[in-house]
């Protein structure tokens, strides 16, 4: 337990201690591919082209709030729209801190609901729209290539997505390599579809590779352990590939010190 205090008091205090909580949402579908996002340095919605025009039939609507307009773009902009945190909710990412954040998914139905269905997967990467001199493209100045994606790998396996979250407890892993699927039943009134999202950074190695786990609900924890374990999964979420508790901490710390800024891209595709 010192060990891993000691870990995240490092990397707080001497690595990454303000990592800004950017979402970004992309729809893929048959003509077109609208796409959002939450920044949390501003209330200003605003944006360009808004209300991309194909047939209803053929796309899903992306909506912020259960009664916002679809949000649609023809492509990802750090300017389509930006939502403060709420009151209380950290500003700052880093190992142990967890969050939720929702989107609606909606199909264009205008009184009765029609059934359809859809998918979505998360990740988390570095925030390509971030311009600054200090932190080109969200990365600390003069960081290798090669370091570059070693976080990249690190940061999509460390900070972990799920369907549901029971107290601290976290359940319904949303892999980064598949869709979770959504069926939306047909219904006398049509309603948007909301999609909460509960995010972890997971700080011990033991909450995924011990039995039992304080963070993870025991199912999930398997599944999510068993898909590390993998041949050629191992070198994603463990420093140089060693299954071991000072290369978890050492992808950890790598993250620290290459990455500055992050997002979450979400892919949403109908089926």
């Amino acid at each position: 337990m010192r060990k891993n205090s000691e870990k995240r008091e490092l990397i707080q205090k001497i690595v990454s201690i303000s990592i800004t909580f950017i979402a970004f949402l992309t729809a893929f579908f048959v003509f077109a591919q609208v796409s959002f996002g939450w920044f949390a340095f501003s209330t200003t919605v605003s944006g360009n082209g808004m209300g991309v025009q194909v047939q209803a039939i053929d796309f899903l609507e992306i909506r912020a709030s259960e009664s916002g307009e679809n949000v649609g773009v023809s492509q990802i902009d750090k300017e389509t729209i930006s939502i403060d945190f709420p009151d209380g909710e950290t500003k700052s990412i880093y190992p142990g801190v967890s969050g939720k954040f929702s989107f609606y998914v909606h199909d264009g139905s205008i009184q009765e609901q029609n059934p359809y269905a859809f998918g979505y997967r998360i990740e988390a990467k570095n925030d390509e729209f971030y311009e600054g001199e200090d932190f080109p493209k969200g990365f600390y100045p003069g960081v290798t290539d090669e370091d570059k994606e070693k976080a990249l790998q690190y940061l999509s396996s460390h900070i972990l997505f799920f369907e549901h979250r029971s107290g601290n407890v976290f359940s319904g892993w949303i892999s980064p390599e598949s869709y979770s699927p959504r069926n939306v039943a047909g219904a006398q009134e049509a309603k948007p579809c909301e999609v909460a999202v509960y995010w972890v950074w997971v700080a011990n190695y033991e909450d995924i590779f011990n039995e039992t786990s304080a963070l993870l609900e025991e199912q999930t924890r398997n599944d999510i352990q068993d898909f590390y374990l993998k041949e050629g999964n191992i070198d994603k979420i463990m420093f140089g590939g060693e299954n071991s508790l000072n290369a978890f901490n050492a992808a950890d710390t790598l993250i620290g010190i290459t990455v500055k800024y992050i997002c979450f891209q979400i892919e949403v595709v109908s089926f």
